[in-house]
């Protein structure tokens, strides 16, 4: 299920526990993050957080995270974004896709929530989604953090 914040609240651990905060404004490295193979660049921003650029379909950024089965997990992240492409966030275990969210244009904060039925390692990806193969241009988008909450 995906929800779009407008006024942009932070994140809130009232409702349950943080697993896991990446803020990737200020920082050097971008790990667990990893790009995909035909991503042209990622550079880390100071003001804008991660800067991803592709020119290809299926192209962004990847995380694997271990998730626990019958627990609620809810994914919260920040991004700009500025591409004419569509982008996606989704969740694949074993190889399978189980979630897909279209994540729309301009500035948004997302939560979507996540509940496993198995335990293992999921991969979590924002990837390019377009007809084309490669794209006519390079395109980029931005995110400042991405937090995994478990939901009590």
């Amino acid at each position: 299920m995906l929800s779009v914040i407008s006024d942009r609240k932070a994140i809130s651990d009232d409702d349950g526990i943080i697993e896991q905060r990446t803020s990737f404004k200020y920082q050097t490295n971008i790990a667990p993050w990893f790009a995909h193979n035909q991503t042209n660049a990622i550079e880390l921003t100071r003001e804008q957080g991660l800067a991803v650029t592709s020119s290809h379909n299926l192209n962004g950024i990847g995380a694997t995270y271990t998730l626990e089965a019958g627990t609620k997990y809810t994914f919260v992240f920040n991004m700009d974004n500025r591409m004419k492409s569509a982008l996606e966030f989704g969740i694949s275990y074993n190889n399978k896709k189980l979630q897909a969210e279209k994540l729309k244009y301009g500035f948004n904060t997302y939560q979507i929530n996540f509940s496993p039925t198995e335990t293992g390692v999921y991969n979590l990806n924002l990837n390019i989604r377009d007809k084309k193969e490669v794209l006519e241009k390079q395109q980029t988008f931005f995110i400042s953090d991405f937090n995994i909450k478990r939901n009590t």
